[in-house]
């Protein structure tokens, strides 16, 4: 989750430079993180359902 980071990252430093009020910035970091959630949860759905629709590999 790469970019999420970068954002969040962003987001101190425009906090920090005082071009995001507080609120501001409270409000949209609470949106990034539940964002990365839902993120994370697609991602294991999706590696789930790959590994239990993947062919098997046999030896030869």
């Amino acid at each position: 989750m790469g970019s999420a980071g970068e954002l969040e990252y962003s987001l101190l430093l425009a906090r920090d430079l005082e071009y995001l009020s507080l609120e501001v910035y409270s409000q949209i970091a609470a949106e990034v993180v539940e964002m990365r959630r839902m993120l994370n949860r697609v991602m294991s759905k999706v590696r789930t359902e790959h590994l239990n629709t993947a062919p098997q590999r046999t030896k030869c």
